[in-house]
Parts: C-alpha cells; sequence; structure tokens
C-alpha cells in the first residue's frame, strides 16, 4: 500500500476573525497533521488556512513533474486568499513546510511566522547527494515514516505516502537549499520550535538557523520529549500555545 491512511488529507479554511494564519504540512504529507493546530487557533477566533501542496494528499505518482517552485506558489495562492479577509497574515509551516515558511518570509511581509522542526539539516548522509543519485533509485520507500513519536496514538493523526519518486527528493533538496540561503533576509518575528529526538532531522540545524535570521523579534523553543512530528506528538498542547501566544504578542 503506496499511502498510510490515518487523519483527512484534505485542505481545510476556518474562517474566523481579521487575523489569519497559514498552515503548511510536511513532505510527503497532508494537512491531517496541522488539523489539530488549525482546530486550536481557529477555537480562539483565528482564521486558518491549510492547503494541500501540490503532489500530496492523493497517491505518490502525482509527485511527479512537480517542482519545489510549485510548492512556493500554492502556498502564496493560500497567503493572498488570507489576505482577501484578513489584516494580519502569519504563516506556521512544519518540517518542509517550515522551510517553506523561511523562504516566503525572505519574500513577502508577514505578521510573523513559526516553523516546527524545519527542515534544515536532514539526519540521511545521503541526502546531500541527492542531486547526482536520484535518477539511479526511481522510487524512495516503502517507509513507515518516523518511528520517533512519544505518543503512538499520534499516528492517527496524519497522512503520508509510504513511497513517493525520488525525483521529489531533489525538489526537497532544492527547496532547503533556497530556504538556507534566505535566513539573512528574514526580518519578521520568529518563532522555531523543534523536539531533541527528532529521527530525521538534526536538531542542531534549527539553532543554526535561529542564528542566522537577523530579525530582532526570535525565538527558539525546545520541547523535551517530542519525535520530528511535533504538530501532533505528546507535546503538541505546548507547541499549540507557543504559536498562538505569538500571533497573540504580535497582533494584540
Amino acid at each position: 500500500m503506496p499511502i498510510i491512511e490515518r487523519g483527512n488529507p484534505a485542505s481545510f479554511t476556518f474562517p474566523r476573525g481579521p487575523i489569519g494564519c497559514l498552515l503548511l504540512h510536511g513532505f510527503p504529507g497532508a494537512p491531517a497533521e496541522m488539523r489539530p493546530l488549525g482546530e486550536y487557533l481557529a477555537e480562539r477566533g483565528i482564521t486558518v488556512h491549510a492547503p494541500v501542496l501540490p503532489g500530496m494528499g492523493t497517491v505518490p505518482e502525482d509527485l511527479r513533474g512537480v517542482r519545489w517552485s510549485d510548492w512556493v506558489t500554492a502556498a502564496e495562492k493560500g497567503l493572498h486568499l488570507l489576505a482577501a479577509d484578513c489584516t494580519h497574515s502569519f504563516i506556521c509551516g512544519l518540517s518542509m513546510g517550515g522551510a517553506l515558511t523561511l523562504y516566503l518570509a525572505a519574500q513577502h511581509t508577514l505578521a510573523g511566522i513559526a516553523v516546527l522542526a524545519p527542515a534544515i539539516r536532514p539526519r540521511d548522509p545521503l541526502f546531500q547527494w541527492v542531486p547526482l543519485l536520484y535518477w539511479l533509485q526511481p522510487w524512495i520507500g516503502p517507509s513507515k515514516g518516523p518511528d520517533d513519536l512519544a505518543d503512538p496514538q499520534a499516528r492517527a493523526l496524519t497522512w503520508h505516502y509510504q513511497r513517493y519518486p525520488s525525483v521529489a527528493a531533489l525538489q526537497v533538496y532544492r527547496l532547503i537549499h533556497q530556504a538556507r540561503h534566505s535566513l539573512s533576509q528574514i526580518q519578521c518575528p520568529v518563532l522555531i520550535v523543534q523536539g531533541p529526538r527528532d529521527s530525521l532531522l538534526d536538531p542542531e540545524g534549527a539553532r543554526w538557523a535561529y542564528e542566522q535570521i537577523p530579525a530582532a523579534d526570535k525565538t527558539l523553543v525546545w520541547l523535551e520529549r517530542s519525535g520530528h512530528n511535533i504538530a501532533v506528538d505528546a507535546e503538541r498542547e505546548e507547541v499549540f500555545a507557543q504559536v498562538y501566544r505569538l500571533i497573540v504578542r504580535l497582533t494584540l
């Protein structure tokens, strides 16, 4: 089975007040992993929108032909949707969605951003060779995904492919490269939240990103028990509260 089916992979929008937050999921996931945070913010009067990034949330074959710039375009459409009804726009991204958030923060005027376990330094030593090796192995997987969740029941809140085209990994590689080079241009307030038990990413990548960002208003929060997917893991309520406090502090 090429897909792990648990949460709902569809995009979602919760119209609420004049403050909006765009939620960007990770790779190769879907908005399901951002839904608990979206519901938390919506209950507190924040308008949220979580799009399905191109090639994801359907079948793995749909990732063929998708470029990292297509993910940027989809996220920018989400920002425009929020701007139509909101006076303040935030972005919160998880993992690859975090790298996408960092890139967008250097390109757009935003009220603030929150990045959760941002994809800055993948642990897999082979990742750096993706531009040379992707054509030798057409598919990556099958995989059950990260197995580092402190709360095993959190898997019920996720949705992702078990395998995906190697060419899609190349696009993730290119997006991370762009995100790294964008850090020096970020001026808006930034919240970075990272778990120390992340099995997919080097947690020190979050610290490095924090140090590269010149914004005067920036915060790095370390969790204690969480694995990679901190948007659904055991300390998710703390993550939600951190994101909400950032939004409230900057708008009220």
